[in-house]
């Protein structure tokens, strides 16, 4: 049985929260980033549901759209509660279970009336990738909801998506069937604690010197044309320049996952790095389910080093040692340019980070992971590449993009001279958007601390004041009381390192008694970094052991 991470817990108690906030009305969302645990946390949910009303909860549905969601949802659930009362109904994996009080479903399986009613009274319908649910009413999930909800008119309906906007570039909560964003975990802050705290893993953009050319590739219903896009980008010079720019910046990188625009231009690729030495597979939608799996599990073992992807390991596929993205595929979605993104950001403790090769300009068209931009819809016609986004920079030294402002690289420190001239793109920062300016660092000797109470938007702190001679040289704010179990955490954490006896205060009062009855220990001295003009605390030094600021409360200099 797994444990939820504490900001998993504070996801499912926000959806709990809102229904007793708004009366057990409105259909709530929780947007978690890809790679952050979005599918435990569901688990979680449901438990909590049977937990809380028992008997009252006859049936709990989850439903997605491909049968990879549908197995690690089930799995995710399996693990987090044993011995659960699920099944499964999903045509593609062969599987028709009803009686169950929890099953999992594929949304075009169960959407016939004959078949949704099958399931009786459903209490509580969760869906995964809620992002994928239409506007519009006369659609699939519209039509299947409407028609649980004639059975049961208190239907309550749960979203969970890491992109919560749809492919027609609408926010979720603007219109349809959800009212409300309850928990969002995908912001500059949150994405940057994420990393940080180990949970997910950082990611390293490179704008590599080729790039390829879509500006005569038309736009139709918010995305290229397929069959234009695939004549653009399936020829023997994109594939030979782009690949032999892959093999040399990936040498050091173990498994590859490649996007590719259709399965001829898969096998084009996959060709190609065999010939250069590089053993490669095609995964795509047209394989016998034997084969697939075969060919995963070898990219798994390290048999393959590559694998072509074709609209197939984007969504649901989860292998956290994937160390190298290489996009092939130009994209105006933002969805989908997301869910490619989170397959090389989980957590893998055999990798630093991962390395993001993109010749197909999808960085700079639409922007950060965590803070994207929407493109604009243009049927029948060109895209203006420059147009509707956002100035960015690329490093001469590392080819990584950088924000427009940026005095120095977020990838390599190199310094930008003030006369850089700027290219129009949208990215603000990279491909994880974080507020990097210049960094320097240096270490301070602490003479003494100074502990006050204060309260601030945040809520009640403890304000802790390094000093340096007569000078303040950094500060502590710690927020052990706060709601986000993310500031929580960090501050009990800050307390357990420094608490003499072990003991960790229950609220902020208490404290700060510890604090002035000198039941903590105190440094000797601080590292503080130094970063366009913003300072923050790295480490701490107690006696020669020195702590890492990331295991700390809220910090700055």
């Amino acid at each position: 049985m797994i444990t939820l991470r504490p900001y998993q817990e504070e996801a499912i108690n926000s959806i709990f929260k809102y229904w007793q906030k708004t009366a057990n009305r409105g259909n709530p969302v929780v947007v978690m980033p890809v790679g952050s645990g979005k599918s435990p946390t569901m688990a979680g949910f449901i438990k909590r549901c049977y937990d809380k009303f028992g008997t009252r909860m006859s049936k709990v549905l989850v439903i997605t759209h491909v049968k990879e969601l549908i197995e690690q949802d089930y799995e995710a659930i399996v693990d987090f509660w044993p011995g659960a009362p699920l099944g499964v109904y999903s045509a593609s994996l062969n599987k028709k279970q009803t009686d169950n009080r929890i099953v999992c479903c594929g949304v075009q399986s169960i959407a016939k009336p004959e078949t949704y009613k099958k399931f009786g009274k459903v209490n509580c319908l969760v869906i995964d990738e809620c992002h994928l649910v239409p506007a519009k009413e006369e659609t699939t999930y519209r039509r299947l909801i409407a028609g649980l909800k004639e059975i049961n008119p208190k239907l309550k309906v749960v979203g969970f998506t890491g992109t919560p906007f749809r492919l027609d570039c609408g926010w979720i909560t603007e219109n349809g069937i959800f009212d409300d964003i309850v928990y969002n975990m995908c912001t500059v802050e949150t994405f940057d604690w994420l990393i940080r705290n180990n949970y997910m893993c950082d990611a390293i953009p490179r704008r590599p010197e080729f790039q390829i050319d879509v500006s005569n590739v038309k736009i139709r219903g918010g995305e290229y044309v397929e069959k234009e896009l695939q004549a653009a980008v399936d020829t023997d010079a994109v594939t030979r320049q782009a690949l032999n720019e892959t093999i040399q910046l990936a040498k050091d990188r173990k498994h590859w996952l490649i996007f590719c625009t259709g399965v001829e231009h898969a096998k084009h690729v996959v060709e190609y790095l065999c010939k250069a030495g590089v053993n490669s597979t095609v995964i795509s939608g047209d394989l016998d389910m034997t084969t697939r799996k075969e060919r995963i599990d070898g990219f798994k073992s390290g048999r393959y080093r590559a694998v072509a992807n074709v609209n197939v390991l984007s969504t649901g596929f989860n292998y956290p040692d994937i160390d190298c993205l290489v996009m092939l595929r130009p994209t105006q979605s933002v969805s989908l340019y997301i869910q490619a993104c989170g397959r090389g950001i989980r957590y893998s403790p055999n990798k630093e980070n991962c390395l993001i090769l993109d010749f197909a300009g999808n960085v700079a068209r639409l922007g950060c992971i965590n803070d994207p931009l929407q493109p604009k819809k243009k049927s029948g016609k060109k895209r203006d590449d420059g147009e509707g986004t956002a100035p960015v920079k690329v490093c001469p030294k590392c080819n990584c993009y950088a924000p427009a402002s940026a005095k120095f690289c977020p990838a390599c420190n190199y310094e930008f001279p003030t006369e850089t001239k700027l290219t129009a793109h949208a990215s603000l920062d990279e491909i994880i958007k974080r507020k990097q300016k210049q960094e320097t660092e240096k270490t301070v000797e602490v003479t003494h601390v100074k502990y006050a109470k204060i309260q601030t938007k945040n809520g009640v702190q403890v304000l802790v004041e390094y000093r340096s001679g007569i000078q303040t040289v950094a500060k502590d704010w710690i927020n052990i009381e706060s709601e986000k179990s993310f500031f929580a955490t960090a501050a009990k954490e800050w307390i357990r390192i420094r608490s003499r006896d072990g003991y960790i205060p229950k609220n902020t009062q208490e404290l700060l008694v510890m604090c002035l009855s000198g039941k903590m220990r105190e440094p000797k001295a601080i590292t503080v970094k130094t970063s366009g003009g913003y300072n923050r605390i790295v480490s701490y030094d107690f006696d020669g052991s020195t702590i890492s600021g990331n295991a700390t409360g809220h910090s700055r200099a």
